[in-house]
Parts: C-alpha cells; structure tokens; sequence
C-alpha cells in the first residue's frame, strides 16, 4: 500500500502493520509518515514496506480534558498560560522556554519545560543545563525558577529538589466544557482593555504590561464607582483561558464570585472557545470548592520551584 500522506501529520490513525506472517495494529496520533505516538506516550516507527493497510479515525467532540494522549494535553494546556500571559524575554535552548519579565510573576519569570521527558532535550548534562538557568536569571538579580508541569517532568522535579529548589507555589489545573452556560444575573462591565480601576482592585500596575501584550476581556463589577470584582478572559484557539478572578474582601461570602465566573464564561464562549480552563492556587480551599460547584475538573498539577 502506499505511504500514509502527510497531511494526516497530527490526526489519530489506526494502522495495519504486517509482521512475520501476521499482522499488528496500532493506533495513536500521526507524528511523521513513518511514526506515531499511542496512548502510553510511546512513540512507535515504522516502515513504508510494513503498512497493510491505515485509517484516519473521525475526532470525537472537541471535550476539555480529553482526546489526545494525556501529556500532550497537558503540553496545550500549558502552552496556553504561555502565550496568554506572555513574559518580556523569551528565549529557547535545549527543550526549555527562558522567561523573564523582571521578576513579576513566576510565569513570566521562570524556565517551561517543553522538550521531550524526562529533561526536554538537553544539549549537555542536566546539571550543566541547571547551570545556564542560575546564570541567567542571576545576570538579572532574579531568582532562578521553573515552571514543572506534572506528571509529565516529574524526574525533572525531583531532580530540582535534589540540588535544593524548594516549591513556592503548587497549582491545580481546572478544565471544562464550554456548553450549557449558566447567564449572570448582575451587569458585568467588560472592557478590551484594563481600566485603571480594574487595575486598582488588585494592585495588578505591576503587571499591566503582561496583561496587554496578549487581547483578552476584562470583566468588573463595581460599587460606588469603586471595582470590587475582576477577571481577564484571552481565547487561544479552542480553549479560553480565566485568571485575575478576584472578589474584595469585604463583599465576599455573597455569590458574587459565581457571578463574575458566569460572566466570563459566557464571555469565553462569545469568543469562540469550547473548553474553558483556569489554575489555582493548591491551598486556596475556598476558590477549590467553588470550581468544583461549577463543573470544572482537575486536568493536571504544576509546581513552580526556586533557588534560593
């Protein structure tokens, strides 16, 4: 039979491989014309003389948190916050993402992991590659960071904590579908950009600039011409991603928190998105059991670990 085309790169296929005097199939995502990717994460080559017989397999519904092999959609999910929430410098080098934004945030200040596990694809030993990663945040005075996504770079994590990168934050991935929407009962403004009393709710200034380098709505609710209830919704194809949901002290406890949730997924699905993903704080047990009332399930966990 003849080679399966490259346009079916990147699409699920089941293929009939001949082998002895049998056959043997195997079924994942299309990663060249001779290889694929099965739903352990092992990818499998093979040859154009041992291709029986190949099948595209039609997508199933576009659903958050499922579909493609687990550390692929772990992979988008994370590639999202990237690009959503941009740093100043970005640079690439041995399967790792450099970010820095002079030290506001730790998204837009630390090293993303993309490369192949465990390591990514290092160009030296791992801890030669650590050394690169001290030495350019210190050029900076910041301190070094990485953003693990886990299970995928788990070896990389423990490796971290080995040479005595301590974890400052662990986070919880959130996912669901974009379907079945419950409307806010409350006048939300949105604006395209962020307004000075948006900003002021939070004392998000600091990070006004990486709030605009990407298009994305910003939700508020005001009183007494005072914001006291926000969030930023940015669409990256499929997916819309929420952050800076944040409700002022003194009005919390009265479902407002809900409400601006409502908000920006009705927003979210305006703009075209059918999965809706936010993260999360591990410890914030409040905001956990709110998620959880609206649908949203846990996709995946990540930890960002320091030198210090």
């Amino acid at each position: 039979m003849s080679e399966i085309p490259a346009s079916l790169i990147g699409k699920r296929v089941t293929v009939r491989l001949r082998d002895g005097g049998g056959y043997r199939d195997i079924v994942g995502f299309l990663q060249s014309q001779s290889s694929l990717l099965n739903r352990h994460d092992v990818l499998i080559d093979f040859s154009d003389e041992e291709v029986a017989v190949w099948r595209e397999i039609e997508p199933l519904p576009n659903l958050a948190g499922k579909g493609a092999p687990y550390s692929l959609r772990i992979a988008e999910l994370e590639e999202l916050s990237h690009l959503t929430w941009p740093a100043h410098e970005i640079e690439e080098s041995s399967g790792w993402i450099y970010r820095r934004s002079g030290g506001v945030t730790w998204r837009a200040n630390s090293v993303l992991p993309v490369g192949k596990p465990p390591f990514g694809e290092a160009e030296n030993s791992i801890d030669e590659e650590l050394a690169k990663v001290i030495a350019y945040y210190k050029a900076s005075g910041l301190e070094p960071a990485f953003t693990i996504p886990l299970p995928t770079y788990a070896e990389l994590d423990a490796h971290l904590e080995s040479k005595g990168w301590s974890v400052v934050i662990k986070a919880k991935y959130l996912v669901k579908n974009a379907a079945n929407l419950k409307s806010s009962k409350i006048n939300f403004d949105v604006e395209a950009l962020p307004s000075n009393k948006w900003l002021a709710c939070q004392g998000d200034g600091k990070i006004q600039g990486i709030l605009e380098a990407y298009p994305a709505k910003y939700i508020s609710y005001s009183e007494n011409e005072v914001v006291i209830a926000t969030a930023r919704v940015a669409v990256l194809g499929s997916w819309s991603l929420i952050t800076r949901v944040f409700v002022d002290e003194a009005h919390r406890g009265k479902g407002l928190g809900a409400e601006i949730m409502f908000k920006a997924e009705e927003v979210s699905k305006e703009l075209g998105a059918e999965k809706i993903a936010l993260q999360v704080d591990a410890t914030n047990e409040a905001a956990l059991k709110l998620y959880e009332k609206l649908e949203y399930q846990i996709h995946h966990e990540y930890v960002y670990r320091v030198l210090r």
